[in-house]
């Protein structure tokens, strides 16, 4: 009597994997690439006519990134340009105490709540 098998793969069960044909290249000079299209006729059309359907390579692709409609997602993109070609800048680092500096609050004769020695431990009943 042969075993049957449980479980396992299957030919052709499950979502198909994501091929791509021609690997990106973002290397050190994708940004200054990029920058570089701007202002340019690319295949004969202003670099502001290239849609995301159109575009060749990934630096055709990102122009359609700076070209979007939408103001926020055009200068997003534009910073991390700059960053990648330029180098970001180092983040800040405080060394000191930046809180201000605010009197002690006087209370007066108003009675506290709180006592000043600590409980004695066990439980509290």
């Amino acid at each position: 009597m042969a075993e049957k098998k449980h479980g396992g793969a299957r030919a052709g069960a499950g979502r198909p994997k994501v091929t791509v044909e021609e690997p990106l290249k973002i290397d050190k000079g994708f940004a200054a690439r990029v920058m570089g299209l701007v202002g340019k006729t690319i295949r004969g059309e202003p670099w502001t006519k290239i849609t995301r359907e159109t575009a060749k390579n990934a630096e055709e692709y990102a122009l359609t990134f700076l070209n979007s409609g939408d103001v926020g997602v055009s200068k997003s993109f534009f910073d991390k340009l700059l960053d990648r070609r330029f180098g970001k800048p180092p983040q800040p680092i405080f060394n000191a105490d930046t809180r201000e500096s605010a009197p002690d609050v006087d209370f007066g004769d108003l009675p506290m709540p709180a006592h000043n020695q600590p409980a004695a431990p066990g439980k509290p009943n």
